[in-house]
């Protein structure tokens, strides 16, 4: 019976911070009320203390709730059938029951959610998770991290023996059950073509070769700096306009004002920080728009290595743990376990993605066969 239950306890997330200023500053007034040798300069009565705790005990009370709240969701799978229990402090205090017997896949979206306060608009990435059929849509829950997110729909989808439809690159991928659990390089060798993929024209990503001091063969894929953010281009032009204009206005105040006037002395140096501050944002700009990605894969790993002059960062994903290559959009290309994600380009070009995306599928397809 215990395997045909299915249990996850899903929270608030960040929005549990919110109720951390309210418990806290509760337990500080508390501890005040019952310590405090005055208050309100007046040696306080037992009632007024009990009254100062009574009250200060609501903000913590509020707090705690907020923190320790959350939902516990029981998907049987012999009965079809779903109950989420919304508690706090671990005692129910809600309960939704949903029917499965409709339920024909788990998906996974992509979801950006907008919203419009006093000081201006927010955005928030969710990653849902859902139980879909035709007349069914249940939600299970809304991570802000795509990792948990992937990992709590597998954990569904194994359990209800459902496909997942996971729709968040820019087109929907259908895993049976059977596949989640299967290495990429493993459901390529049963279905895919072992043919190099052509190089496309004006794609400046280039391959090479290399072997380890122990042998190892490893195919590298290297990606320079291919396309320029426009925000960021729009960014630093205005950070330009803003330095040249305060030195405009500084150099017109020294020549209008009497020489050695200080206020006009210390307005040009004023101008010239901004100046300086101006050059050293634009060098950390340009620097980042013109790092480059090394990518290497063999039998055994694949490797990204992001290098920026003389600094350089890997990341590493076992083969047998990459399940997926996921475009978010035509200009991004991740590589996904259940464990990890890793960028392997990064604002490029929508045939170089394709490309690089094409020759990692052929390396793992040929080192799969022994190639």
């Amino acid at each position: 019976m215990k395997g045909e239950v299915l249990s996850l306890r899903t929270g608030p997330g960040l929005v549990r911070l919110f109720g951390l200023p309210f418990f806290a500053g509760g337990c500080f007034f508390i501890y005040g009320g019952l310590t405090a040798d005055k208050i309100n300069g007046v040696p306080p009565t037992v009632g007024t203390r009990i009254f100062f705790c009574a009250f200060a005990s609501v903000f913590a009370l509020f707090g705690a709730a907020i923190l320790f709240a959350g939902v516990k969701v029981l998907i049987h799978r012999r009965y079809r059938r779903l109950k989420k229990v919304f508690g706090v402090f671990g005692l129910p205090l809600r309960t939704q029951r949903e029917e499965l017997a409709d339920a024909s896949q788990v998906s996974i979206s992509r979801e950006v959610r907008v919203h419009r306060t006093k000081n201006g608009t927010h955005t928030r990435t969710v990653y849902p998770v859902r139980i879909r059929g035709d007349s069914l849509k249940v939600d299970i829950e809304e991570p802000q991290n795509p990792i948990a997110a992937r990992r709590t729909a597998e954990r569904v989808a194994k359990h209800l023996e459902l496909p997942l439809h996971d729709a968040t690159g820019d087109h929907e991928v259908v895993r049976q059950t059977a596949d989640l659990d299967m290495p990429l390089a493993e459901r390529l060798a049963r279905d895919g073509d072992a043919s190099e993929p052509p190089l496309p024209d004006n794609c400046p990503v280039t391959t090479d070769t290399e072997y380890t001091n122990a042998g190892v063969k490893r195919f590298v894929i290297n990606i320079p700096c291919i396309l320029v953010d426009k925000t960021a281009a729009r960014c630093v032009l205005a950070l330009a306009w803003v330095a040249m204009a305060v030195i405009w206005a500084a150099w017109m105040w020294q020549r209008l004002q009497p020489l050695g006037t200080d206020s006009a002395g210390k307005l040009l140096h004023v101008g010239f920080i901004v100046l300086t501050l101006s050059v050293v944002l634009l060098g950390l700009l340009v620097a980042g728009l013109l790092h480059t990605r090394r990518v290497t894969i063999d039998r055994n790993m694949l490797r990204v290595t992001v290098r920026l002059f003389i600094f350089r960062r890997t990341r590493k994903m076992p083969v047998q743990e990459l399940e997926e290559l996921n475009r978010v959009d035509p200009h991004n290309l991740i590589a996904i376990s259940d464990r990890a994600r890793i960028w392997i380009v990064r604002a490029g070009k929508k045939p170089a993605v394709s490309h690089v995306e094409a020759l990692l599928k052929w390396r793992l397809l040929t080192d799969r066969q022994g190639g």
